[in-house]
C-alpha cells in the first residue's frame, strides 16, 4: 500500500503549516465517549501535551517518518492517553488527518480514504485543507497573516522545499453508500484560507 513508504525522510511541510489546532473544536464533532483516534500523519503532534477529553479514550499517533517516534514519546510522556503506533494494524474508530492531505497526490488521497472506508471507521476528519493553490494562498497571506510571509522566506531558498498537490473540493469527494460528507470551518486557527472535510458513517436506524 502507498502508506508503506520506504523513504526515510518525510515530506517537509511548508511555511503554511503553522496554524494551531483547536483540540476542543475537534471534540464537538465526536458524538460518543471512549473514542479511539488515529492521528494519521501526526508530524510533531498537534495535540496539547496535557490534552484530555471524556469523549476520547486514546489517541494513537502515526507517521511514516519513524524518526518522529522519540519526539512524540517525549512530548507526551506524561499523557498516557496519547501514544505512538508503528503501523495501522491497530484498532481505532476515528481518523484525524491534519495538515497532511495537501502533500498527497489525488490518487494517493483516494486510496487512503478508501482504506479507512474499508475499516468502517465512524469518522474521517480531514482538517487544514487549503482553499486555494499555494501561490494564491501566499498572496492572500500578505493581507491575513504577515507572519507566514516572513517565515516563508527561508523556505524559498531551500533545495528540498516541497509544494503541495492542490485539490478542489469536488476532487476530495469520494462517493460511498455507507458514508456521508460535509464541509466545515477549519479546526485550525486559519478559518479564511483553510477548511475541514468530515466523512461520517451512516447509522441505519431500525
Amino acid at each position: 500500500m502507498f502508506f508503506k513508504n520506504k523513504k526515510k525522510r518525510s515530506i517537509q511541510k511548508s511555511f503554511f503549516e503553522i496554524s494551531k489546532f483547536n483540540n476542543q473544536q475537534l471534540c464537538l464533532h465526536l458524538n460518543k465517549r471512549n473514542n479511539v483516534i488515529l492521528d494519521f500523519g501526526c508530524g510533531n503532534g498537534c495535540f496539547k501535551k496535557n490534552f484530555y477529553s471524556k469523549k476520547i479514550k486514546q489517541i494513537k499517533m502515526y507517521d511514516k517518518n519513524k524518526s518522529l517516534k522519540k519526539f512524540i514519546q517525549k512530548k507526551y510522556e506524561k499523557n498516557p492517553n496519547i501514544r505512538w503506533v508503528k503501523n495501522l494494524k491497530v484498532s481505532f474508530n476515528i481518523v484525524l488527518i491534519n495538515s497532511t492531505i495537501q502533500y498527497f497526490t489525488l490518487k494517493k488521497y483516494k486510496t487512503l480514504i478508501s482504506y479507512f472506508f474499508k475499516r468502517e471507521v465512524d469518522l474521517i476528519i480531514i482538517s487544514d485543507i487549503p482553499e486555494y493553490p499555494y501561490y494564491l494562498e501566499a498572496f492572500i497571506s500578505i493581507f491575513t497573516n504577515i507572519k507566514r510571509i516572513i517565515i516563508s522566506l527561508k523556505y524559498l531558498f531551500e533545495k528540498d522545499y516541497n509544494f503541495y498537490f492542490f485539490k478542489k473540493k469536488k476532487d476530495l469527494i469520494i462517493d460511498n453508500k455507507k458514508y456521508k460528507y460535509k464541509f466545515y470551518k477549519n479546526l485550525n486557527d486559519d478559518k479564511i484560507l483553510r477548511y475541514t472535510l468530515i466523512y461520517e458513517k451512516i447509522v441505519n436506524e431500525k
